[in-house]
């Protein structure tokens, strides 16, 4: 039976470019990166949160990654991001301009080719 061999970084760990490079020497095909910074998916889009797209290229692996949901100042939930980057570093799916709240976002990955 053919697996996916998955690594997983939380948070701050994924910035670092050691650790998902050994997860990729032990044979990640696919890094999954919960977060808790509450992240604004305009971020990932403007530039402000370069190491993501890095950490894929780098490492020629899939990014997936989804971050705490903030609130605002009256508690209501705001937009939180959850995307997935290519091995080529690109963004390929990220949470909705016009959502908020929790949302799911989903993507399909073929590995191997």
């Amino acid at each position: 039976m053919k697996g996916i061999r998955i690594g997983i970084v939380i948070c701050y760990e994924s910035v670092q470019p050691p650790t998902c490079s050994k997860l990729r020497a032990a044979g990640a095909e696919v890094i999954l990166a919960p977060y808790a910074n509450g992240t604004d998916p305009d971020e990932l889009l403007n530039g402000k949160r370069p190491y993501t797209y890095a950490r894929a290229k780098e490492n020629g692996v899939w990014y997936v990654a989804c971050d705490a949901t903030p609130h605002d100042q009256q508690k209501k939930l705001k937009r939180g991001a959850a995307y997935v980057i290519s091995p080529q570093g690109e963004l390929v799916a990220i949470t909705p301009p016009e959502a908020t709240g929790e949302v799911m976002v989903t993507h399909t990955i073929r590995l191997g080719g």
